[in-house]
């Protein structure tokens, strides 16, 4: 894949002195899927290379951010503009914004959770929104997430935002299986 044609956005960011780029891609034509790409730098090559692609579909916007309780992690946010199908490879899903949290003994983004669950209308499952832009705000030890809406269900233009806070408490299993600490983003 030439992910030069079909970024809508890219963050960078750094994990233990390792310097990575993400790119959120989405490619125009009807039909056609973008997805993210995770690129770490190779110092030997001088360039970017592509280690991990994220099960997102037609991906708006992607965010870098880490969070601190007792121990720190770090995590991804990819925004899946429009029709999104694939949540951590389950096509049954049809979730608009992924959270996936880095796996050192893996090298890679594992999934975490979803947020702006599916809707089904007429047998058709699709997002309840479509969030074009992701943000994320540290305040004195709170964290949070705001999601831009575009698009609700209906494909009708929307103009307002969701803002959701990040849950300490309780657990949640990831796709690989792992027991993480707290709920995530509600």
């Amino acid at each position: 894949r030439n992910w030069s044609h079909t970024v809508q956005d890219v963050t960078h960011f750094e994990i233990g002195g390792t310097h990575y780029v993400a790119v959120a891609g989405s490619e125009a034509p009807p039909g056609k899927t973008g997805g993210c790409g995770v690129f770490r730098w190779n110092p030997v090559t001088l360039g970017f290379e592509l280690v991990q692609e994220t099960a997102d579909l037609r991906a708006s916007s992607v965010l870098f951010f880490t969070v601190s309780n007792r121990d720190t992690f770090h995590y991804l946010a990819v925004s899946n503009f429009v029709g999104a199908e694939a949540s951590f490879g389950n096509a049954s899903s049809a979730d608009s914004v992924n959270i996936y949290r880095w796996e050192a003994g893996e090298g890679q983004f594992v999934g975490h959770h979803s947020l702006l669950g599916p809707v089904v209308v007429g047998g058709v499952t699709y997002p309840a929104v479509y969030a074009s832009k992701l943000s994320f705000v540290n305040q004195d030890g709170s964290f949070f997430l705001a999601a831009a809406v575009e698009r609700d269900m209906t494909g009708n233009g929307v103009s307002h935002s969701r803002v959701y806070r990040w849950n300490f408490f309780g657990s949640i299993t990831m796709a690989n299986g792992v027991v993480a600490a707290g709920t995530g983003f509600e």
